[in-house]
This record gives structure tokens, sequence and C-alpha cells, in this order.
């Protein structure tokens, strides 16, 4: 018995396996604290410092692009939204191989969101400075969502250290992955006030140093923080449980799954 074709998502894939999954002793406490807060800061992902160096440098090029444009000399496409506050790069980084493939890695994620996982993507993104939060307007990111297709994680990674205050950090409501929704394919039931999350949740902030980062369920409330006096460039990977979006797809629920702003990898690990 099921009210709608989200339950299938929600409930039997989503909820039904964070209650019975099993646990490896070796990632007790990390699955725990995801588990348990939808969110898990990273103190260093572990990928060579020459690796984090030269994703930065890239970043730096391919980020003096002020329009949607395609980049020859890094085979990037990259794309300027929100009046100018974000760009994304979308392309192939045959340099994270060894940390996609890592066991200790992999294992912390199939822990959380199945036996058999997918890395749908990832991106290079930036955040541009801004002295106000008047951006809030165009970026729509920046206001307090979930992104509506159930339990997924991003990771992101610092490429440089991320201020607290003035690094447009992201910010997560501790715990409020663990809501179950009747439905969730349009925007505004997925949109919430801030006194709605401050009222009811601990927020934390997404920063840190270079190489570390954030681990979180995107089912969680969050939001970008569109002011702040330097620029944030990150990289973020994508990972659903395996079949959650080829189900998506075939009941036809319009959700993103995967997102579609990311270079689109689409491999079970």
């Amino acid at each position: 018995f099921r009210f709608n074709d989200h339950d299938l998502l929600h409930w039997d894939l989503d909820f039904q396996y964070q209650m019975s999954h099993y646990v490896s002793n070796s990632h007790v406490d990390v699955i725990g604290e995801l588990n348990r807060d939808g969110f898990l800061k990273v103190d260093d992902f572990g990928l060579e410092m020459d690796v984090i160096e030269g994703l930065a440098e890239r970043s730096s090029d391919i980020f003096q692009a002020t329009e949607t444009m395609f980049n020859k000399n890094h085979n990037a496409w990259v794309s300027v939204t929100s009046n100018g506050t974000v760009s994304t790069a979308r392309l192939l980084l045959p340099e994270l191989e060894p940390f996609i493939s890592n066991k200790n890695f992999q294992e912390v994620l199939k822990n959380y969101l199945g036996p058999s996982i997918r890395l749908d993507g990832y991106k290079l993104t930036k955040l541009n400075p801004a002295v106000t939060s008047d951006m809030e307007k165009s970026y729509v990111a920046s206001r307090w969502h979930h992104d509506r297709t159930g339990r997924r994680v991003k990771l992101f990674v610092f490429l440089h250290d991320i201020d607290c205050a003035q690094g447009h950090p992201t910010k997560i409501a501790v715990g409020s992955h663990n809501l179950v929704y009747y439905r969730t394919e349009t925007f505004p039931v997925s949109r919430y006030t801030d006194k709605f999350v401050l009222d009811n949740y601990k927020t934390v902030e997404g920063c840190g140093k270079k190489g570390g980062g954030f681990i979180f369920d995107t089912h969680s409330i969050h939001r970008g923080t569109p002011e702040g006096m330097h620029s944030r460039t990150t990289l973020i990977m994508e990972y659903h449980n395996s079949v959650k979006c080829s189900i998506a797809r075939e009941l036809g629920l319009g959700l993103p799954c995967p997102s579609g702003d990311q270079y689109i990898v689409n491999r079970i690990i």
C-alpha cells in the first residue's frame, strides 16, 4: 500500500534502508554521525596535494569566463549563472580516479546509501565575492531547501581554505534529512523560511581547510550563502543508490536525479 509513487523512493528505498542497513565496525563513528546529522565534516579527504593544487590552478584559469562558454584549452563546458554569482565547470577529471576507487571511502558511502552506489558525476564550482545578500533573489540555492530527490550524498572538497564568515559556506539544518515527505517534485514543497529552520534545527556551516570539506545528504534542509568577501572554489561529487535515478525516471517523477549541472560519470561502484 502506498499513497503515491514518491513512497517507493522516500519510504521503501530511503527510509527503510536507513533503518536496517549494516554498518561495518571500521566506520561505526563516521557512519553514525552522518546518519544522525546528515552532515559530516572532513578535515582531509586524502587527495594528494598536487591534485588539489592542480584543480585549483585549472579552476582559476577556467573561471576567468564571464559568460557561458566552451573552454577549448581545458575541454570544459563553463556556465555562469545567478547574475555572475556562480560559475560551474563540467569536464573530465582523470586525476580523481585514485580517490574514487579508494575502498575505505567507498565503504563509507555504501554503508550510507546501499550496497550498490552510483557516482553520477562531478563539477568544479566557484562562488564569486558579493558584498551583500542581494544576490539571494537570483541565486535560488541561497534559500533554505532540500534537493527533492530523497537520500543522496554530495561531497564538497575545498580547493583552498574556506572562511566560515566570508567564504560562502553552505549551511545545513542538522537532522532534517530524517524527514519523510508525501511528495517532492515541485519547488514550493521543498522551500522553507528562515524562521522555520532556525526555530526547529541547529545549523552547521561547511567551511575549513584546503583538501578538507564535508559530506552531506542533500535531503537535508540546506542553503548556500550568497554574501561573502571571499570567493569559494570547490570540487563537488554526487552519489545515489545505484537504482534510484532509474526508478525516478521510470515513474516519471521529474526529479533532478541525477543533477544536470555536472560532468556525468554514471559509474556503479
